[in-house]
């Protein structure tokens, strides 16, 4: 059974049941991250990828920006690299699906680092609900073998970022070690 779907205007989903994330692709992405977490400043990436046709997503790809960073805060260095990203992703028929950027601290007891309120008002590629964004603590001096677990996912719902609990975080964000093999929907 098919699983990606190649029609593009199934391409976006208001929510994704499930996110999975290829292994290989998260440990490129998180050591991103340690590389600046390393010199104490945040850091940012994204993944992408496509709907699959159980109303789920499946990541394809990572984005590793150019960022302006220090130890609280990161942004992407201008409107042109966000253009560059958004370009490039339709031209690959893909989707911004998920933000991953790091904090200096842990958060509370148990509960992960939170959003600031410069996360909730520019962590995503783009505005629409269904994105998830995942704050991963100790700028990712950790390992990437704790995420989802030791991170605070967020998902964007009617315009704000709703944080995730725990049950839902393992219901919803799959990571995987398969090699996942694409075909489009209608292909046998």
């Amino acid at each position: 059974m098919p699983i990606v779907c190649a029609d593009a205007r199934l391409a976006a989903a208001p929510r994704y049941g499930r996110l999975y994330i290829p292994l290989g692709t998260l440990v490129t992405v998180w050591e991103f991250l340690r590389l600046n977490g390393s010199r104490g400043r945040e850091q940012l990436a994204f993944l992408a990828g496509r709907a699959v046709v159980d109303g789920s997503a499946q990541v394809t790809c990572c984005v590793l920006p150019v960022t302006s960073a220090n130890g609280g805060y990161v942004a992407l260095t201008s409107h042109t690299q966000t253009a560059l990203i958004l370009d490039t992703l339709e031209a690959r028929q893909e989707t911004f699906l998920m933000a991953i950027h790091t904090h200096p601290d842990g958060g509370g007891e148990r509960a992960g680092p939170s959003h600031s309120t410069i996360d909730d008002h520019g962590v995503a590629l783009t505005p629409d609900d269904g994105v998830f964004s995942a704050v991963i603590p100790h700028y990712a001096l950790g390992s990437p073998f704790r995420f989802p677990d030791g991170s605070t996912i967020y998902e964007r719902v009617d315009g704000a970022w709703c944080r995730l609990g725990t049950d839902e975080v393992d219901e919803r964000i799959v990571v995987h070690g398969d090699t996942l093999r694409m075909v489009p929907a209608g292909a046998r």
